[in-house]
């Protein structure tokens, strides 16, 4: 079978020599490498094409140029639509793979198709502790087995380092959202509602390289709005679905996630304005959730962190501007160490 690894290129000229190698050097045989020039302004990509002049693999490269710089999402989606591979891998352009890591994921794929693969990885650059892959070698034998573990966050959001089936996303229109940052955080969650099979390898097969100047590092109020429209996005795919809509877990982990999100925006140095609009984004037409909520499962003394959840939506309950303080001292609370 044949494994496409997608690389979107935008003002990497420190990196993407180090990133296209890794890529190139694979260990695997039977894979082609796609660099989706985003219209940076440094040099990145003649490094890109002079590493594949020099590389005896450089001929299983192509490049695709996007008109016009149309950001992350964008340059992933184009490199889905011009792959030809059975299977599609995404590797950000400042980071980097192990020789083995196509190799290693694609051994449990026999003659049995999988939706997704998903391995252990490397963090460089930095002492913060990030979302850890808690889940043993093995197959997720089933859709709810699969959405359980990521609602759990037995698995990481970013999309790098999951080998995915091409047609399984092209069958369920699974692209990553434009014009988002942190959009990982929307296609890892629909991937983990649509998936019906999945394979975890515990070996490291990325080196997810932290920058000093990376959106993650110094979130801005483009990224606070991000936050937003993630969730709205997300709330809209549930509502599709009956089944997702009423499913506790995945209300719990939208609560979570919103609360998280908030966290950031109530203790960035942003106008007080934006974070109350934010909290009315995220309150609206949440109220008639928080009382089916309550009414059905806060008495079930079996279900993880209920106490917690409990609290957490207390707060649509009340008048705006109290639980606007009320939601704020809750999530710093529980975020904020």
């Amino acid at each position: 079978m044949k494994v496409s690894i997608i690389i979107p290129v935008f003002q990497v000229a420190d990196f993407i020599e180090r990133s296209l190698t890794s890529a190139l050097n694979q260990s695997y045989g039977n894979i082609e490498v796609i660099l989706v020039d985003d219209c940076g302004t440094d040099n990145s990509m003649a490094l890109a094409r002079s590493v594949l002049d020099k590389h005896p693999r450089g001929s299983s490269a192509s490049i695709v140029v996007h008109e016009k710089n149309r950001g992350l999402s964008a340059a992933r989606n184009t490199g889905v639509v011009h792959a030809t591979g059975d299977y599609v891998y995404f590797l950000d352009s400042d980071d980097e793979i192990t020789n083995n890591c196509i190799e290693l994921m694609m051994e449990p794929i026999g003659e049995s198709d999988l939706d997704f693969v998903i391995a252990d990885y490397e963090v460089a650059g930095s002492d913060i502790p990030y979302p850890p892959l808690r889940l043993a070698r093995g197959p997720l034998r089933s859709d709810e087995r699969i959405l359980l573990s990521y609602l759990n966050e037995d698995w990481y959001m970013m999309a790098w380092n999951k080998l995915v089936n091409r047609d399984f996303l092209l069958a369920n229109n699974l692209t990553f959202k434009e014009g988002l940052i942190h959009e990982d955080n929307l296609w890892s969650f629909q991937l983990a509602c649509l998936a019906e099979s999945a394979f975890v390898i515990s070996d490291s097969t990325y080196i997810y390289h932290i920058q000093d100047e990376s959106i993650t590092q110094k979130p801005s109020l483009k990224n606070f709005k991000s936050y937003l429209r993630i969730i709205d996005n997300m709330q809209e795919f549930v509502d599709k679905d009956n089944k997702l809509k009423s499913h506790l877990e995945v209300y719990q982990f939208i609560e979570r996630l919103k609360s998280y999100f908030f966290f950031r925006i109530a203790t960035a140095d942003i106008d007080e304005r934006f974070k109350i609009a934010a909290y009315k984004h995220l309150r609206k037409d949440s109220y008639k959730n928080a009382l089916l909520y309550l009414s059905k499962h806060k008495f079930l003394k079996s279900k993880v962190r209920i106490k917690f959840h409990s609290r957490l939506i207390m707060h649509y309950l009340m008048p705006v501007d109290r639980g606007y303080q009320n939601y704020k001292k809750l999530v710093v609370d529980v975020h904020g160490g």
